[in-house]
């Protein structure tokens, strides 16, 4: 497969790059105007604008990628080391996108102590983000390296009823090395690229240090957060202790009281003892299962949709639409899961957290008045909305119940534990119904998985069963059979694959195995050959080529 297809077009792997690249160039122009023009004149505030930006630059990833195939470059690179390739470029359209975001969107307003400038910004926001393309790219030369492993060929020397263990062998020793990878070098990593360094010895390393061994928390050092000099902000990375580090930024140091900074680390602590870290990835985990739903419901309609008008059209909006209308579903979802589901776990882990203070033997004022230098700090935000932290005022108000009210506190903790018990139980439930669906043979969840399959037919005729009509009548006279009952049938039935709208001549080749097996030898020869004078050999595998040919010589 060597050439894209753009509105009808085909364009080389170099072509389809450099097309790619300049409609890239042109998206983080618009980018730039558009926030430009937003903070001149309308005044928009600097994270609405960097939201507003960072979907426009997913987009503008999705055209170079999904709509020009502009990575098609990279295929003649040697298999061990395409896909890192791949990644560090994909990673270098994205950091350029996310430099011109933080360099239009700049506002020495929103500074925080020493002012920052314009280039000193935008290195550290692209310093704060830099450690997480990490496990990215290592899983990513994980994966090249798994291609250079002759797992094929212990399949075949053990017998191919162990090629099924042979992979999950591998997909799991991957997936393994990969977290005891992270678990013990991305904070090292973090901490490195952050430029944190240690606290200087002190009365309040002193006192930090001794609350940790009250609580009984082990760390590998506290460390100044220098890279988000601009926030008040701590946080503890890392879950194995010989890997854990605790960091605060300098403004915080400098401008809460040792009783305020005690309290803030009695509330990270409460994080990691409360297991926060590791029920965050499973809470995450559920976006997956309800894009598993989605997948199984509504993808494939919706891109046989644009593929079967581009087959009855053909042009440059849906040949454009395509690609980004699958995209965006999936971005909307994970977005709205993201805000709700996630939002919402995460604003009851801070309230956990917050009443870790009683733990540690703290007052809960201390916690209200590190919250109010926070607020006071960051412009009198007291009553501002926070979709994963409550309110600073919400926050307040429920330490001073629990003062009044103690029982408030176990109340919390138990509410918490319902939720996340209520969750893992859906979470088990939806993961298995989703990889029973994928499975093969009789489905153990016989109506939830009659009922998607049902409601996908549902929708997918809807959706195309019109244009499928239509398209197998066009191709039905095409291949000289006029208006044959069982040809149309054929095609229609044919046009369901997804190959066969997206695959010159495949639709022809299915509804002729269909007309030879139904006992019409005369329509399946016709309909072949108009197969062969619409295949093209070169945008499939050797595999599908093979059989075409078979089912010509039958």
């Amino acid at each position: 497969m060597g050439e894209t297809a753009i509105a009808g077009v085909a364009l080389a792997p170099s072509l389809a790059f450099v097309c790619g690249v300049g409609v890239f160039v042109l998206v983080l122009a618009g980018i730039a105007l558009q926030n430009r023009l937003c903070r001149k004149r309308w005044d928009f505030a600097s994270h609405t604008l960097v939201f507003i930006s960072s979907i426009e630059l997913v987009v503008g990833v999705a055209l170079f990628y999904l709509v020009f195939g502009g990575q098609r470059l990279f295929d003649g690179i040697p298999l061990g080391v395409q896909g890192t390739v791949n990644a560090v470029f994909a990673l270098l359209l994205y950091f350029s996108g996310l430099a011109v975001i933080y360099w239009t969107t700049y506002d020495p307003r929103a500074n925080v102590g020493d002012s920052v400038s314009q280039k000193e910004h935008v290195a550290l926001q692209l310093r704060f983000m830099a450690p997480f393309t990490v496990p990215f790219l290592f899983f990513t030369f994980l994966g090249d390296f798994a291609s250079l492993l002759p797992l094929g060929k212990m399949s075949r020397m053990v017998g191919s009823s162990a090629e099924g263990l042979t992979e999950w062998v591998g997909t799991f020793g991957i997936t393994g090395l990969f977290l005891v990878g992270m678990m013990i070098f991305l904070p090292y990593i973090i901490t490195s690229v952050w430029q944190c360094t240690p606290m200087p010895p002190g009365p309040l390393t002193d006192r930090l240090n001794a609350l940790c061994r009250r609580l009984k928390f082990r760390h590998a050092g506290m460390m100044t957060w220098t890279v988000m000099r601009e926030s008040m902000t701590a946080a503890i990375i890392g879950v194995v202790s010989r890997f854990r580090y605790v960091m605060f930024t300098p403004a915080l140091l400098e401008q809460m009281s040792p009783e305020s900074v005690e309290a803030v680390l009695a509330h990270e602590i409460g994080h990691s003892q409360r297991k926060h870290l590791l029920i965050y990835p499973l809470v995450i985990f559920g976006a997956m299962v309800i894009l598993g739903f989605y997948a199984a419901l509504l993808a494939l309609p919706i891109d046989n949709f644009f593929a079967l008008k581009q087959l009855l059209h053909p042009g440059v909006f849906w040949g454009l639409a395509q690609p980004l209308a699958m995209l965006l579903p999936y971005v909307l979802i994970l977005a709205l899961y993201a805000r709700v589901v996630f939002g919402f776990f995460s604003r009851q882990f801070e309230r956990q957290a917050d009443l870790h203070v009683y733990e540690a033997g703290l007052s809960p004022q201390a916690m209200i008045n590190a919250l109010d230098d926070v607020a006071v700090v960051s412009g009198n935000i007291h009553t501002q909305p926070n979709w994963h932290h409550y309110s600073i005022k919400q926050r307040i108000d429920f330490l001073r119940a629990t003062e009044t009210k103690p029982s408030l506190i176990n109340k919390h903790h138990w509410r918490v534990r319902a939720i996340v018990a209520a969750y893992l139980a859906l979470l088990a439930v939806g993961a298995s119904l989703i990889l029973d669906i994928s499975g093969e043979g009789t489905p153990r969840w016989k109506t939830p998985a009659q009922w998607i399959s049902r409601t996908y037919h549902d929708v997918d005729t809807a959706l195309n069963g019109s244009m499928r009509q239509e398209l197998a009548l066009r191709y039905a006279e095409t291949s000289g059979l006029g208006e044959s009952p069982r040809a149309i049938k054929a095609l229609e039935r044919s046009l369901r694959k997804s190959s066969a709208v997206h695959y010159p001549g495949v639709v022809q080749y299915y509804a002729a195995q269909m007309l030879l097996d139904a006992g019409e030898p005369r329509a399946s020869a016709q309909m072949m050959a108009a197969a062969w004078h619409a295949f093209d050999f070169e945008q499939t595998d050797p595999g599908a080529q093979d059989e075409f040919v078979q089912l010509s010589q039958r």
